[in-house]
């Protein structure tokens, strides 16, 4: 089994313009200014995800794995919210199929999909959404937003002092609290039952 095609469409459902200006300490209310930071706010968040390496913004995610032969998969995505749908071409009959009544173990860095039985599958596709939803954020993610908005809109108020042009770690502290590891044990998982 192996994946063939990772589709993500994100939604920044976390942005507050008025809390960014805020962290930013920017007065000026111009459309323009608005929007700069709009989509400064996006590429903040996309480049946190990149190294956390967990989704933050809301995020559909469709998953096409190709020639399954197995009764579970491990999905390496973190953040996982709910699962939308499942979907295989059976291999000797090539039907399409929708799979229900899986078990879903989860953590935060990843989840187990177990079938009720085992599949056999030229093509399966799973849809699913992860990140965080609105005010359900972690303080210490928001916290790394808020200096690395800084860092990306102006270097008087970001991680570095002016001075000396001196880093703080301020970024890697914050993000060494919420990086992603690469594992599940019996003593961190949650079980959810897919109806």
């Amino acid at each position: 089994m192996y994946i063939s095609k990772h589709l993500k469409t994100k939604v920044y459902n976390h942005y507050d313009l008025n809390k960014c200006k805020l962290v930013l300490k920017e007065t000026i209310d111009d459309p323009s200014v608005n929007n700069y930071i709009a989509e400064l706010y996006e590429d903040t968040v996309d480049q946190l995800e990149k190294t956390l390496g967990k989704d933050i913004a809301l995020t559909t995610n469709i998953i096409e794995f190709k020639n399954v032969c197995q009764s579970e998969i491990v999905v390496d995505v973190a953040n996982y919210i709910t699962l939308s749908a499942i979907t295989y071409t059976d291999l000797i009959t090539e039907a399409i199929c929708t799979l229900t009544g899986s078990t879903i173990y989860t953590n935060e860095n990843a989840f187990v999909i177990k079938f009720p039985y085992t599949i056999y599958a030229s093509v399966m596709t799973v849809t699913f959404t992860s990140g965080y939803i609105t005010g359900n954020i972690d303080k210490t993610i928001r916290r790394s937003i808020n200096v690395l908005l800084n860092d990306n809109y102006d270097v008087n108020s970001s991680s570095y002092t002016l001075q000396n042009v001196k880093e703080t770690k301020a970024l890697e502290r914050l993000n060494s609290l919420s990086k992603k590891h690469f594992f599940i044990t019996k003593n961190n998982i949650n079980t959810i039952t897919n109806e």
